[in-house]
């Protein structure tokens, strides 16, 4: 049996295993805080030392927060011990000081909490994936992971390509059936990737059964979904060894990766070695939110810190377990629940958010048989509100009285029949919001009139939130709000791709990028952001002048796609918004902030992508239209706030936890029923593992134990949305379409169902009670609580809103800065040495490598007479991905067809493809046999039997970023310092003195930047590597080490290398213990690949290696 003590934070011991179950407001985070407060005190741990750890970031920045103003708090209390206070939060410090105090001495613990504050920036506060790469990175040899691995944020595109590797390897065997079903839709690519996140999102998860039978028994219908499910079965298996391969090759991890690699280092030979090295890091780990752990990290957290030499607290709710969707697993809390000792459980009591009576209603609403479906695993303890609590503190009060604190509202059938006696759930819904619109246009009415407070002050529209648990259900508020002249906004509530205004966007670029195209010019015309109809378009083609004003708008596209080839798409974006005053129609609309923060959100997105990927026009365009097709959630992609003053809240369950509000709604939680629905959503757990049922001969009995695992979270997530409420929280209930035992029918008629087919129960009981059959149980439950109240909702018509005006000051007055701006300190680059008197921008400072080519960009797709890769296109588009490609090409060549794929992608998301098949075909050939010359010519002849395709993963590193400090820098000073370089043969001295000499910039210190392409190591020395794309000519005689070595000159690409040999060297100096320039250093290679051919030595490689004495001389310039 599950037995928890109360939790007093002075005399929990601090050792051994402790589990801490923290309810809904009862001061988890406050608990946190004062047990790392105490291990500072107690325990004599370094910051460092004492690991905590939780989910994201937001999470991790809110407790670090709390924990550092905690002890700074600690630190000024220490000399005011005696001094009375009625604050609970700083009775409990004073306590601890005073104990430590007693025990250790005032003049340690002072010095303890001084040292703990000044070194707070190497304080151990990670989330879950940061942990794991810390630990993986710091013991790379132990964990046995590669060097510099690149972290992704996004597998998306990874597995969509083998997704469809895997559809075409389907469709290649000419499968009738699968054919068949491909044609019906009931087989797709995009099903598989839905799929895949069920397989992806559950690390352990066992699909069962093992294997399916092959054969047909000549039913169509069970002989499809057997076909079905054994090509799921196929696509699980290949799915998983294929992004295995696929990251591996490039050596790159995605976050979950992080965990499953610790995961499995841990569980392989090197466990003892890694587990020591982890161990003698930490001596106390504070693992936060708990319940949203999985079986890979609850793994991890066991067998790293509980031990006797540890300190583990695991602190959580599993109560609020509610992310199943994104992997959480309750069980996991459940396991460690089990294996901890009853004498090392603990419970908060207090709630410190609510008033009584809402916590008195929570307590009857989920005390009692089972409220949490799985019986003793998951108890719900009474808890108590302290007096002190914020809802207490400031009580809601309405026309003098304080109104109950839950509200039921009963949604009855409209117009009943004998037939059909309870709403379906169009009707509920609409219903439901009607009520939610009067209720709060209600009370503000009565705030303004001075009889609705909370506390001392009116009821605002910023009080309320509406929690939904879908993002379709956010919207249906938006305008019966706005029509009332009530603010309101979305939290979090969808992703940006799927707005109206990403829609309409992706019209008026589309327009942009194909001028000439007037379907498309009409498509975006008639956008809100330009605001012409129907009418309109046809007057551009009737009336006299129409098409001279169509024209206008063509010409104006035009210009915005110059634009945007020129300066990027943020200029050209910014020109379009004020050319057409975007920002004013949109303004002008009912929600105009809202689809005003929305396209400018967009606008972002699409720059970022840009700038990290150095997309063309037609690359964004493509990248852009992508984004339509995911289903999936991105952190950055949801639909952002746009405004934070005094406004309706609408939020999903999901985003609110951890948050609070006074008045909190929660129309929908009858939406979503526990009855399982379609197979993908059959996983459940047994004996500690979990499982994925696709068809095995205990489905039935899975289904029921998946459905009852179901309901347990639909009761987590409807505990979560009702403590949110500091004051008052409003329910819908009612018997609502088709019984499907949703977590509101549950609540109320849980008593007498079967343990063993709890839902199926449930159903049954919804089936065989009539409407006014619920509504007496509903009565019944909630009988002589005066703070529960059941009730029909009001369809009166609501009140529109007239909030209060403040008075403020006729006129602001801005400051005058009146300070000096240094702006001879910066940053600068290669770029900006050269640039002479160009606009200098921050683009200069990541381009290098193009600056050269610019003038002679070509028109994608456009024919040239030259041949080869001599024809393909020039410009920084070309460059950018031809670039791109080296940085994913895997250099022994040994997979032609995964390079041939990659070079597929990289031109269609450059905008590089050409018209038609045959011409494409031919320039993916061109650019596959340029890539192929370049990694099999040999670089230099001193360098024996050399070539990049040699060079194994860990032989080199991509994009080596750097900065390092200059002193200050001029014109003359520079020129002083090259007078003594003593230039490669074929240089022409007296034209490189010239260039040197007509260079003039600003002067300038700070620091230098740039990236090199390429650092690769070979027999011991280290080399630098530059990819040059420039077009010298048609033929590999224009390629000639004369002609390259000109180019070089022309550009002045040896300043360029000279930098960058600086920042080599400098890396290289503090990661070799042993470095020595002469020994070590192997000198530059720049390579111009349109002219590369390994049966001609040396054609369009260019080599040098600075001397020793100029590199020392030009880093001391550099400081």
């Amino acid at each position: 049996m599950n037995t928890f003590k109360t939790l007093d934070l002075l005399t929990i011991p601090l050792d051994g295993m402790n589990l801490i179950e923290a309810s809904a407001g009862t001061g988890k985070t406050f608990t946190i805080s004062n047990v790392y407060l105490r291990l500072i005190l107690e325990t004599e741990s370094d910051i460092k030392n004492i690991l905590v750890v939780t989910f994201t970031d937001a999470a991790t920045k809110e407790i670090k927060d709390r924990i550092r103003r905690n002890l700074n708090k600690a630190y000024v209390m220490i000399d005011s011990l005696e001094t009375p206070s009625s604050d609970n939060e700083t009775i409990i410090i004073q306590k601890i000081l005073r104990k430590s105090v007693n025990d250790f001495g005032e003049q340690y613990v002072k010095l303890a909490i001084k040292k703990a504050i000044i070194n707070f920036d190497e304080s151990a506060i990670f989330t879950i994936h940061s942990f794991c790469k810390r630990a993986l990175d710091e013991n790379s040899f132990e964990s046995g992971q590669f060097f510099d691995t690149e972290l992704i944020s996004d597998e998306r595109d990874i597995i969509q390509e083998i997704t469809y590797d895997f559809w075409r390897k389907k469709f290649s065997e000419k499968n009738i059936v699968f054919g068949s079903l491909a044609k019906e839709g009931k087989l797709s690519p995009s099903k598989l990737i839905s799929f895949a996140k069920e397989v992806l999102n559950k690390p352990l998860l066992k699909i069962i059964p093992d294997e399916l039978p092959e054969e047909l028994n000549g039913n169509y219908e069970q002989d499809m979904s057997l076909f079905i499910k054994n090509i799921k079965h196929q696509y699980a298996s290949y799915l998983k060894k294929e992004l295995y391969i696929q990251k591996k090759l490039n050596n790159i991890q995605y976050f979950d990766d992080l965990l499953m690699d610790l995961y499995q280092a841990l569980k392989s030979d090197r466990c003892p070695q890694l587990t020591k090295m982890i161990r003698t890091s930490y001596k106390a780990a504070l693992i936060d939110e708990f319940q949203d752990t999985d079986p890979v990290q609850y793994e991890i957290f066991n067998t790293l810190f509980n031990t006797k030499d540890h300190v583990l607290f695991l602190i959580g709710d599993p109560k609020q377990s509610i992310y199943g969707f994104r992997g959480a697993d309750v069980f996991s809390y459940i396991e460690a629940s089990i294996k901890t000792d009853n004498d090392n459980k603990y419970t908060l009591k207090t709630n410190w958010r609510s008033e009584t009576n809402l916590i008195e209603g929570v307590n009857t609403l989920f005390k009692g048989e089972n409220p949490f479906v799985l019986k003793q695993d998951i108890d719900y303890r009474d808890i108590h509100a302290d007096p002190m609590s914020k809802g207490n503190i400031e009580p809601l009060m309405i026309e003098g009285d304080e109104p109950s604190n839950i509200v039921l509202w009963f949604l009855k059938k409209r117009n009943p029949t004998p037939k059909s006696k309870n709403p379906n759930k169009d009707e509920a819904a609409d219903d439901s919001v009607k009520a939610v619109v009067f209720e709060i246009s209600r009370i503000l009415k009565l705030s303004s009139e001075g009889k609705a407070k909370i506390g001392n002050r009116p009821v605002l529209p910023s009080d309320f939130a509406i929690l939904v648990t879908q993002h379709k259900d956010a919207s249906r508020f938006v305008e019966p709000f706005l029509e009332l002249n009530i603010p309101v906004v979305l939290q979090k509530t969808g992703n940006i791709f799927a707005s109206t205004e990403a829609e309409e966007l992706q019209r008026v670029l589309l327009a942009i990028g194909s001028p000439g195209n007037t379907r498309r010019v009409n498509a975006a015309l008639i956008t809100s952001f330009i605001g012409c109809n129907s009418y309109d378009i046809n007057s551009f083609m009737e009336i006299d002048d129409g098409f001279e004003e169509y024209e206008k708008h063509i010409e104006r596209f035009s210009y915005y796609l110059s634009l945007w080839h020129k300066e990027g798409f943020i200029q050209m974006f910014r020109k379009w918004l004020s050319e057409y005053h975007v920002r004013q129609k949109l303004l002008n609309l009912p929600d105009g902030e809202r689809r005003l923060t929305n396209l400018l959100h967009l606008s972002e997105l699409l720059h970022k992508a840009e700038v990290e990927n150095r997309f063309g026009v037609t690359g964004l365009i493509y990248w852009f239209i992508d984004k339509f097709t995911y289903s999936e959630q991105n952190e950055e992609w949801e639909l952002r706030l746009e405004r934070d003053d005094e406004a309706i809240k609408i939020i999903t369950v999901f985003k609110s936890k951890g948050l609070e509000y006074p008045i909190v709604f929660c129309p929908f939680m009858w939406q979503k029923g526990a009855n399982i629905s379609n197979e993908m959503e059959l996983i459940f757990h047994d004996k500690g593992d979990i499982y994925l049922d696709i068809g095995s001969s205990d489905i039935n009995k899975n289904i029921e134990t998946a459905s009852k695992e179901r309901l347990s979270e639909l009761m987590r997530i409807l505990y979560v949305a009702i403590t949110r409420a500091k004051n008052r929280c409003y329910l819908t209930c009612g018997k609502i379409g088709n019984p499907a035992a949703n977590s509101i029918d549950y609540l109320f008629l849980r008593d007498g169902l079967k343990e063993e087919n709890i839902v199926s129960s449930l159903i049954k009981k919804i089936k065989s009670c009539s409407e006014e059959d619920i509504r007496k149980a509903i009565e019944l439950s909630i009988k002589d609580k005066p703070f529960l109240n059941l009730s029909l909702p009001c369809k009166d018509n609501p009140i529109r809103y007239a909030p209060f005006t403040e008075i403020t000051p006729d006129k602001f007055i801005s400051c005058k800065f009146n300070k000096r701006i240094d702006t001879i300190w910066g940053i600068t680059s290669y770029s900006r040495l050269i640039a002479r008197e160009k606009k200098e921008g921050s683009e200069s400072l990541k381009n290098d490598e193009y600056q050269s080519d610019e003038s002679n960009e070509q028109k994608i797709g456009s024919e040239v007479k030259s041949e080869g890769f001599f024809s393909f296109p020039r410009g920084r588009t070309a460059g950018s991905c031809i670039h791109s490609i080296f940085e994913q090409v895997d250099f022994s060549c040994k997979d032609i067809l995964q390079m041939k794929n990659l070079i597929h992608a990289k031109l269609k998301n450059y905008g590089l493809c050409c018209e038609n098949d045959l011409d494409n075909k031919k320039r993916e050939d061109t650019v596959y046999d340029m890539i192929n010359n370049v990694l099999h010519a040999s670089l230099n002849s001193k360098i024996k039997d050399f070539s990049l395709s040699k060079l194994s993963k860990k032989d080199f590193l991509y994009e080596l970023s750097f900065y390092y400090p200059i002193k200050k820098m001029t014109p003359e000073i520079l020129k002083n310092i090259f007078s003594t370089y003593i230039l490669p043969s074929h240089f022409n001295s007296k034209d490189f003195t010239e260039k040197i000499e007509d260079i003039t910039f600003k002067p300038i210190e700070g620091f230098m930047q740039g990236s090199i392409d390429l650092v690769f190591q070979w027999e011991g020395k280290y080399y630098l590597l530059d990819w040059k794309t420039n077009h010298l000519g048609n033929s590999y005689e224009d390629y000639s080490y004369d002609n390259i070595s000109k180019a070089m000159l022309e550009h002045l690409y040896v300043l360029q290398y000279l930098i960058y040999t600086v920042a080599l060297n400098k890396y290289l100096s503090s990661r070799l213990s042993d470095y020595c320039y002469d020994k070590h250093f192997g000198g530059v290679f720049y390579l111009f690949v349109r002219g590369i051919n390994p049966e001609i030595s040396d054609n369009g490689i260019f080599y040098d290696l600075p001397s020793k004495e100029f590199i020392n001389k030009f880093s001391k310039l550099c400081g």
